[in-house]
Formats: C-alpha cells, sequence, structure tokens
C-alpha cells in the first residue's frame, strides 16, 4: 500500500508505504509551508488498484478543513 501527505497546490511530498494488515503507516516529512495554501490530505492506493482514497484536505493557514474524504476503488 502507498501513502503519502500531499499538497493539491504543489509543494514536497511526503512519501511512504506499508502492509494492509497495518492500522500505522508511517511517511516522510513535507514542509507544510512549501505549498501555497497549506492545504494537506493524506492519500492511499493498494497495490496500484483503482483510485486514491483522499483524507479530508486540511488548511492549516486557518484551521478549517476545505474538502472532505473521499474513498477510493478497486
Amino acid at each position: 500500500m502507498d501513502v503519502n501527505i500531499v499538497s493539491p497546490y504543489g509543494g514536497q511530498v511526503g512519501y511512504g508505504g506499508g502492509n494492509t494488515y497495518s492500522k500505522d503507516i508511517c511517511t516522510g516529512g513535507a514542509d507544510i509551508h512549501s505549498a501555497s495554501p497549506d492545504a494537506w490530505r493524506a492519500q492511499a492506493i493498494v497495490n496500484s488498484c483503482g483510485s486514491w482514497a483522499l483524507g479530508t484536505l486540511h488548511n492549516y493557514g486557518d484551521g478549517g478543513t476545505w474538502a472532505g474524504a473521499h474513498s477510493g476503488g478497486c
């Protein structure tokens, strides 16, 4: 499984991955100020199957949630 921390506004990507049986997956760090605005979400995909599942899009600048989570598909 691939899990990343990404921003739809560019910037660094925190790459990670792990096994599907694990509840905790670590990613590499990303400077939240490398994207403008500072809005980030987690994304995950299992074995390149279907589309990415997306976590909520959180803005670190104002503390708001800009978009809800989206499930992926196989």
